[in-house]
């Protein structure tokens, strides 16, 4: 009698994981890195993360989030919950939700910000970041305030 065994998940539309990290690479080069205390597999086309970070070394990004749903026809992160966007030039911005999409190299929201900069600190509300350009723009409503 032959007796094989599969693990369940195979057979299972959703698949779960903690503390995951994904990684990856263009070449050689290290492209991107997620890291996740939660992460599932909601369907063919959502994934979903818990206390999520999304970092790019190569181009200075770091995006974290309480969570996250990754839309894989779409190419899109949508990222929520006490959000922090890290830029290696830009500074630091802070929100509540924003949709990051990696192979437009563009990181957008309409939320409220907050932009900590050098000796600047700037609010308003959305933003759009190019990162291929290393432009950002904060949308409207824009008060600035300079700390010395």
């Amino acid at each position: 009698m032959l007796l094989l065994v599969f693990p369940v998940f195979l057979f299972s539309a959703q698949i779960e994981a903690t503390d995951i990290e994904y990684t990856l690479y263009k070449g050689k080069r290290l492209e991107w890195k997620l890291k996740a205390k939660y992460f599932s597999k909601e369907n063919e086309n959502v994934f979903y993360g818990r206390d999520v970070l999304i970092t790019n070394p190569y181009k200075g990004l770091k995006i974290s989030g309480k969570q996250a749903f990754y839309y894989q026809r779409e190419d899109k992160f949508v990222i929520e919950g006490k959000v922090h966007l890290y830029t290696k030039n830009k500074g630091e911005l802070f929100t509540s939700k924003l949709v990051f999409y990696p192979k437009k190299d563009l990181v957008l929201g309409n939320k409220e910000v907050i932009l900590k900069q050098k000796n600047l600190i700037m609010r308003g509300r959305g933003f759009v970041y190019y990162l291929n350009k290393q432009k950002l723009k904060l949308k409207s409503k824009t008060r600035a305030v300079f700390c010395f």
